[in-house]
């Protein structure tokens, strides 16, 4: 396969299924937005969790939005969010691998605003810092300002089992729901109904961990500092909600995702079962693959190689999946030069100042190595990180701006943050006691 490394721009790295990366790839190539925006490919590169979009895609975003500073815009951005969400969250999920369709839909439905709401932040970047300084304004100062224009799941979910745990240690009730039931039935009921209600949280690429009472118990109240406000120029109020709009956006329709295949579960169990396969193994199928092998079973590729690392290349008229030896030459070739040393430096997200032991994740399954106090280096963090980050005293990221999952997290729950650190996963080691300085964005070694 060849490709040229020059039109392609670096976007942050995620492993995932198959299943999952191939959704990212399934984004809106048709140019059918609400609100006009035409000259999008639509393409995808994804090379074992490093993601690569088209860079006139980039130029496309931006040059849309810096044409289009007004406030109809805003308007038609959020009535586009509001639309989208409340269709997925009316979408009535089957229990049977009927149902597949209607969760290929949902997911195809929710990435076309989610990647263009993730693309914003890296297209609009030198634009932003222009408007900044044409107006004296500290980019970190005016990062501070930016917050989800509603109420996350997340934030629902903590601020609700904030309020159930101290009852429970107000009534000087063990964490216990057999004793609690017992001993107060009305608690125990509104806590098993908190669960329910947040049973998706932490369900992400495909990968379901529902929310459980020893998570629930588990809980760490981060309290969010109050949220200092400064005065802004006229102009900055505009990009200000422009990307509080697309800070909400972002990590809603990725909340909305987990809430997808969350309902969704027994539907695609189902689907596994009736092509004969696990569920573990099928999420490692395209959608495409999982729709032949229920036509007919034996139509199974040869997917186990792609459980240590795949590849995939999905543009308007076609998906390609490979492994192997054109993985690791694309691999070689997409390679980006990274600082080989301390100190490291990145963009300040959230300002503060902590000491640390470093803790590497590139996957959710890491997280069981974070402890209360660590700091997390990873690529980027995602939904399912809120338990670990929740522990966490900084975050570290490879990637991200300014509406980046991590950024908004960090914010929300005051943790220190710095994020766009080149080569931080590689550099740092588990177990290395670092300083993490968000303040000037360096990170050194002890």
């Amino acid at each position: 396969m060849k490709l040229n490394k020059n039109d392609w721009e670096y976007h942050g790295r995620w492993i995932q299924p198959t299943l999952s990366a191939h959704f990212w790839g399934a984004w809106d190539q048709d140019n059918n937005f609400p609100f006009g925006l035409k000259g999008i490919a639509g393409s995808l590169l994804y090379l074992d969790g490093h993601f690569f979009f088209l860079k006139k895609d980039f130029a496309a975003i931006k040059e849309f939005i810096v044409s289009h500073v007004n406030d109809d815009l805003l308007t038609m951005l959020q009535k586009w969010v509001d639309e989208v969400s409340g269709k997925i969250q009316r979408v009535k999920f089957e229990n049977r691998w009927e149902g597949f369709e209607k969760v290929c839909q949902a997911m195809q439905d929710l990435t076309n605003p989610w990647n263009f709401f993730v693309m914003i932040d890296k297209s609009l970047e030198a634009a932003i810092e222009d408007v900044c300084r044409r107006n004296k304004v500290d980019v970190a100062e005016f990062a501070a300002q930016i917050h989800p224009i509603k109420k996350l799941f997340f934030a629902k979910k903590a601020e609700e089992a904030a309020r159930l745990l101290k009852n429970i240690e107000e009534k000087r009730l063990p964490k216990d729901m057999n004793i609690i039931k017992k001993k107060d039935p009305d608690l125990a009921e509104k806590t098993e109904d908190h669960l329910v209600k947040f049973s998706m949280t932490g369900v992400h690429h495909f990968i379901i961990t529902p929310y459980t009472v020893n998570d629930f118990f588990a809980s760490s109240s981060k309290v969010p500092r109050e949220k200092r406000k400064i005065n802004l120029p006229k102009e900055l109020e505009w990009w200000q909600q422009l990307l509080n709009i697309s800070t909400y956006a972002r990590m809603h329709m990725a909340e909305l995702s987990g809430l997808v295949q969350y309902h969704a579960k027994n539907c695609l169990y189902s689907a596994a079962k009736k092509i004969g396969i696990s569920y573990e193994d099928m999420i490692w199928l395209s959608e495409a693959e999982i729709n032949r092998a229920l036509i007919n079973p034996s139509h199974l590729p040869d997917y186990n190689q792609r459980k240590n690392a795949f590849g995939m290349l999905t543009t308007k008229d076609n998906e390609v999946i490979f492994a192997g030896g054109e993985l690791d030459n694309l691999l070689r070739q997409f390679q980006e030069k990274k600082p080989t040393n301390f100190p490291l430096k990145g963009r300040v997200a959230c300002s503060g100042n902590v000491t640390g032991k470093a803790v590497i994740v590139l996957t959710p399954k890491d997280l069981s190595k974070v402890e209360e106090g660590c700091i997390i280096i990873c690529p980027e963090t995602t939904p399912d990180f809120i338990a670990g980050i929740k522990k966490a005293a900084g975050i570290i990221t490879e990637i991200g701006g300014i509406t980046s999952h991590a950024a908004i997290v960090s914010r929300e729950l005051n943790i220190p943050c710095i994020i766009g650190v080149k080569g931080a996963t590689e550099i740092i080691k588990d177990g290395n006691k670092i300083m993490l300085d968000a303040m000037t964005g360096t990170i050194s070694r002890i």
